[in-house]
């Protein structure tokens, strides 16, 4: 159903369904205690009223309804009933899918007596209950019917049009007003006339066969929430007003009078009982303690706002260097000297690893255009297989088609946050052997680092004191009554761009090694916190993706985006929220896509990871594949604490104590890996001594052998789902 133009949102406020056809919105209440077949029944039969049934104009909706009869509540009731066959057999069969939610949901209804029958059996019910219970629970419910009704459940069934509706309805109105009339004088059981007969005959021709039995599973939401859904709908878009507005009753079961309408309360047929004791019942299981539900977009980030390249960064690192009030937030020449040294020796030690990586890598993509290659034959004959003509007839020449491969890149980001401090030299080189290997392999690659410090000014949470450069941060995003709010200031350290060549290039991954090695005792570098650690907008800085994977894929051609997201957790706390709305920690956020008309949800922090919500939508929007990296931090002896992972199940514990690494899916990612930090190993016996015991290098080649193979195993693994 997500073809139709229509969009549907939960309202804990809502007592009722109800749509608006200016702005095809079907709003529908927040519903407790009900199971996935009966919601999706429910809201199936609200799209088929949104569908096919017409509201658009308040004043003749109400004459419909005088038209069926003088009794407006009940007149509306009949028209329901019919209605509902008729849209509930139109949505089945457009999305032959919910004809199983259909049985489903109606069974359930049954069992949970919301048509009211208590304890009584379908066939003991007066006529239009009857023909109400079989057009939507079908032949299940074993309703039977004599002779005479079968025609008006043949004229039922044949009903396409909304005045064929009316027609029957009509019909069936002054066929049980006289019989309902004549049981209150006493006489008996009354038959329709010849002449109604005749007349609803001409209507609805001759009976079709009844496909109530196999397919009648239809929505009862949208009777009950039908009764109230068609004029709800009528009058939401009208005055947004309940469909009652003008002929509401006293109660459920009353006939309210409505104003000015010479409505007749005193004669007419009955009220169907099943109808009201269903849409009283629906109205019961609204959930009134729901908290409230927002719809928004992702805002587009404002790059050349937002983001600092490699350029950028560069200026500010050398006139940090350069500026005398650095002293004593820097490194000394002596630490300069040994940084250098180490960033050479890592590189060189790494090559191994990277040329492995890239082996892998290229394997795989062999073996996928191996199983993608067609082979057939030409027609043309193989000289060199034509002397095997008297024992073999394959004697043709073969052509093998092989698709184009796909280019490839990866956007790499990295939490700049002071919690990191401790682990950034070690993420470091996690980040710097995925973008060797991209150079390895020449796939376009950009590491970003995601920052709450405020780089106008170096303040480091995100709140500055001059409105003039918080005028700046809200720049950083394009924002409306439509998106969401981002909590946190965001800036992106752009520290790795492929596109940039020679030795640029290999100086600024110096840098980015520099300060990494430098911020993990420190927060700080140099005189500000310009290039300093922060808060963690990890939130924030997926939802920048949503701009920045298009602007990189333009730019660089990529057809398969990566993202690999390393962090040390969840983002900083807060909650997302739409703009002009209260922020509340339990409130339901609904991201939606006005692209791919995709929605995906987000039930405030105490439920979930708001990164992982965005990678999700992310995955639906940009067709990307994503990979978070948890690195835990401190001795992590057991396994880290978090969210939708039971760290205390056996498997997790046994594959933590065997390689301090576990994976999984979550949310968008599709693998996420908690990591012990760790010393990345190249070569497990660099630092052993000539003087040595046998002991000590054995304990040292097994420690460093465990930490080599949990590096390639998430390498490994990485590359798996890269290529």
């Amino acid at each position: 159903m997500a073809t139709e133009d229509i969009s549907v949102v939960h309202d804990a406020n809502a007592s009722t369904a109800s749509f608006s056809m200016d702005s095809r919105t079907l709003t529908l209440p927040v519903w407790e205690a009900m199971s996935d077949s009966l919601y999706d029944m429910l809201v199936g039969h609200e799209v088929a009223h949104a569908l096919w049934t017409p509201f658009e104009n308040r004043e003749q909706f109400v004459a419909d309804i005088k038209y069926v009869g003088s009794n407006f509540d009940v007149a509306k009731d009949f028209i329901n009933i019919v209605e509902d066959a008729r849209i509930e057999r139109n949505i089945k069969s457009k999305y032959p899918g919910l004809k199983r939610d259909f049985v489903a949901g109606y069974g359930e209804m049954i069992e949970r007596d919301l048509f009211g029958l208590d304890g009584r059996k379908a066939n003991d019910l007066d006529f239009i209950d009857r023909l109400n219970i079989h057009f939507k629970c079908g032949a299940l419910a074993g309703v039977e019917f004599s002779a005479e009704e079968m025609a008006f459940v043949n004229a039922v069934e044949k009903c396409n049009s909304w005045q064929e509706v009316l027609d029957v309805a009509k019909s069936l109105y002054e066929y049980l007003t006289p019989k309902a009339k004549k049981q209150e004088d006493g006489e008996g059981e009354d038959v329709a006339s010849n002449q109604d007969m005749d007349d609803m005959e001409d209507a609805d021709g001759e009976g079709m066969d009844t496909e109530a039995g196999d397919d009648q599973s239809d929505d009862e939401d949208g009777d009950g929430d039908d009764t109230n859904g068609d004029e709800d709908g009528e009058e939401k878009d009208a005055e947004g007003t309940s469909g009652q507005g003008d002929d509401e009753g006293d109660d459920a079961g009353g006939h309210g009078t409505q104003a000015g309408s010479g409505n007749d309360t005193t004669t007419g047929p009955a009220a169907p009982e099943t109808q009201r004791a269903m849409e009283n019942n629906l109205e019961n299981l609204r959930d009134e303690g729901a908290e409230a539900y927002h719809y928004a977009e992702i805002p587009s980030f404002n790059i050349e706002n937002g983001r600092r390249t490699v350029a950028d960064l560069k200026e500010m690192y050398d006139s940090t260097m350069k500026s005398k009030d650095s002293e004593g937030y820097l490194p000394s020449a002596l630490e300069m000297d040994t940084m250098r040294s180490d960033y050479d020796t890592f590189r060189r030690e790494s090559g191994k690893m990277v040329g492995q990586m890239a082996q892998w890598f290229e394997m795989k993509k062999r073996a996928d255009e191996d199983r993608n290659t067609m082979t057939s034959l030409t027609g043309e004959i193989d000289l060199e297989r034509l002397v095997d003509y008297k024992f073999n007839d394959d004697i043709f020449l073969r052509n093998e088609t092989t698709p184009e491969g796909q280019n490839h890149g990866i956007i790499i980001t990295m939490d700049w946050s002071g919690s990191m401090s401790g682990m950034m030299e070690e993420t470091c080189k996690q980040a710097l052997q995925l973008i060797w290997f991209c150079e390895r392999v020449n796939i376009p690659c950009e590491l970003y680092a995601f920052t709450s410090v405020i780089f106008e000014t170096g303040e480091a949470w995100g709140r500055s004191w001059s409105e003039d450069v918080n005028d700046k941060v809200k720049d950083r995003w394009n924002l409306n009554e439509k998106t969401l709010e981002p909590d946190n200031h965001l800036t992106m350290l752009q520290w790795y761009d492929s596109s940039i060549k020679g030795k640029d290039r290999l100086e600024q991954l110096v840098r980015l090694f520099h300060i990494c090695r430098w911020c993990d005792g420190n927060i700080r570098f140099g005189c500000n916190r310009t290039l300093g650690l922060g808060g963690t907008p990890l939130t924030e800085s997926m939802m920048a993706m949503d701009t920045m994977i298009p602007d990189f894929r333009s730019r660089t051609g990529a057809q398969i985006v990566n993202l690999c997201v390393l962090s040390d957790g969840e983002g900083s706390p807060g909650c997302m929220s739409k703009v002009g709305t209260t922020r509340c920690w339990d409130d339901n956020v609904v991201i939606e896509d006005p692209i791919t008309r995709s929605r995906v949800q987000y039930h405030g922090r105490k439920d979930g990871d708001g990164a992982a919500t965005i990678a999700d939508m992310l995955k639906i929007r940009h067709d990307i594949n994503c990979i978070g990296f948890y690195i835990a931090g401190g001795k992590a002896n057991r396994v880290p604490y978090f969210r939708n992972l039971n760290q205390w199940d056996d498997k997790v514990v046994q594959e933590w104590k065997k390689n301090k690494c576990v994976f999984f899916p979550h949310g968008g990612f599709d693998e996420y890996f908690i990591i012990k930090s760790q010393k990345v190993e190249t070569d497990a016996l660099e630092e052993i001594g000539d003087d040595a015991s046998f002991t000590k290098i054995k304990n040292t080649f097994v420690k460093g052998a465990k930490s080599l193979k949990t590096s390639r195993m998430v390498l490994g693994r990485v590359i798996d789902l890269v290529a």
